[in-house]
């Protein structure tokens, strides 16, 4: 039976005799009566212009990336190749009460669908030639009463995505057991990231681990993860400016946040958690579906925590205040950190470790318009900066140089002073830190300070203090742009920012 269904996969008229279990109401609907799980340019024309599936971003810019992607995959793969991307899964904080659905930075990048429940199969016969089959979970009155409107299995849903069919979610399983399965046009290559041993919950994800498992001994399996983060790490035309938005955005929130958080002036504490609730609103408000990640908001000694998310403390007078705070924008993300004094003004030793870390961050971001480095020798550079300055500062002795120095520096700086960025905080993470930097890439340049209470070797003035500053910086064919620029670092600039706020109480 198999090998008479499979027979019937190899033009879009095949397809859709083979899964003919449309409803009616599916089949009339036209483009502008479509309903869909996000917004469209029928439904949200404030935001979407025509033939865009996110801002600023068209259909034909997702049919690009697919066949960059198949492109690349032909050149390893001999013959036909099946390409296999799932969403992400649903998540519940408890039985029935869902957490926000985030999509898989894959699905999203070669689809732009942020439905839940949906997946993408590209059958490349050729490096010209492909077909794109998007799986959606379809029309369910019952479901959509309870959860809202979704994508139905038309023919205008696979206009809207520019892929050459819409195939319900719950024929996954069939579609991929007669392309896979034992008859003579099976498909041999296919790319998958492979999670098996996950729950088999009817998930499109559960859903290709039964099917591969059951199927391996006769495919070649290979990970589409390094090929999609080639692709990724270098940000197109579009994928720049959504990047600009989410930074602008982030960058005005965490400025608003310091300025009307206002800090001591009218009151004895600050709770971290008023701050971290202002940083999200102003986000939000701006346009923001959420924040990148949760943030951290640390007050006192707690900014010596690095991933310090719990932001239950109070800051008290004299304290710093460390926030690393950043949004997503349709599926575009900012990651900003910036500290500064809750009385308003830095003390004597908060100022001297601060402009210490701001001068490493400026050079940095200075070497970014001459070189293109690797991150590993931003790395280097920092530590060899920040070694210097702390020698200049008397956090580190004058003696010491070379290996040393550049150790030194890291006791007090123990994490990376760059990643890339993009539609994860950590974006692609397979790109090596040798591979010097390109234009279109996106990264952050944070350099730290921490200097725990209990720490000996350093006066005591400046036990305590932790200190980070973080900006998202666009690689350019000229020099570098810095996306988070809109909010203030320099001293003067951030006590000005909170005068503001005193002055309007």
């Amino acid at each position: 039976m198999i090998s008479k269904f499979a027979g019937k996969f190899s033009l879009r008229s095949g397809l859709r005799k083979t899964f003919s279990t449309f409803t009616s109401r599916e089949c009339s609907t036209t483009a502008a009566q479509m309903p869909a799980g996000q917004p469209t340019h029928y439904s949200h024309p404030q935001l979407l212009k025509d033939e865009e599936i996110l801002p600023g971003m068209r259909r034909s810019e997702f049919r690009r990336r697919r066949s960059m992607l198949v492109n690349a995959i032909s050149q390893q793969s001999n013959g036909d190749a099946m390409i296999l991307i799932p969403s992400a899964p649903d998540q519940f904080l408890s039985e029935k009460i869902p957490r926000p659905f985030r999509q898989s930075s894959d699905l999203l990048y070669l689809s732009g669908c942020q439905e839940p429940g949906s997946a993408l199969v590209i059958r490349a016969v050729h490096p010209e030639v492909h077909k794109a089959v998007l799986f959606v979970r379809g029309a369910d009155d019952k479901k959509e009463l309870w959860d809202g409107p979704r994508f139905y299995t038309t023919e205008a849903t696979a206009d809207f995505f520019g892929v050459d069919l819409v195939l319900p979610a719950d024929k996954l399983g069939d579609y991929l057991y007669a392309a896979l399965g034992d008859n003579e046009k099976r498909m041999t290559n296919v790319w998958f990231d492979k999670i098996f041993g996950q729950a088999h919950d009817g998930s499109p994800r559960s859903t290709m681990d039964t099917v591969i498992a059951n199927n391996i001994s006769s495919i070649k399996l290979d990970s589409t993860r390094p090929l999609l983060h080639q692709l990724r790490v270098i940000k197109s035309l579009a994928e720049i400016e959504l990047m600009r938005k989410t930074c602008q955005i982030g960058a005005d929130a965490v400025a608003e946040t310091i300025a009307q958080e206002n800090y001591l002036k009218h009151k004895d504490v600050v709770e971290e958690s008023s701050i971290a609730a202002r940083v999200e609103f102003e986000c939000r408000r701006r346009g923001a579906q959420h924040l990148g990640y949760p943030p951290v908001v640390a007050t006192g000694t707690r900014t010596n925590t690095i991933h310090y998310v719990a932001n239950n403390n109070i800051g008290a007078p004299g304290d710093l205040a460390l926030m690393d705070a950043g949004c997503e924008y349709y599926g575009y993300n900012s990651d900003i950190t910036r500290t500064w004094p809750l009385s308003g003004s830095f003390s004597g030793p908060q100022r001297v470790v601060y402009e210490a870390v701001l001068d490493v961050q400026q050079k940095l971001i200075k070497l970014l318009d001459t070189s293109r480095p690797t991150l590993s020798q931003l790395f280097a550079e920092m530590c060899r900066l920040l070694g210097a300055n702390l020698k200049e500062i008397g956090l580190l002795p004058k003696s010491v140089s070379g290996n040393e120095l550049l150790s030194g520096a890291h006791s007090f700086c123990p994490h990376h002073v760059s990643h890339f960025l993009g539609m994860d905080i950590h974006d692609t993470p397979s790109i090596s830190h040798s591979l010097p930097l390109q234009s279109g890439m996106v990264i952050t340049i944070e350099p730290g300070v921490y200097i725990r209470s209990d720490r000996k070797d350093v006066p005591a003035e400046f036990r305590g203090i932790g200190i980070r500053i973080e900006d998202d910086v666009l690689i350019t064919n000229s020099g570098c742009e810095v996306l988070s620029a809109g909010c203030p670092k320099d001293v003067a600039a951030l006590e000005k920012l909170m005068q503001r706020s005193s002055m309007s109480s």
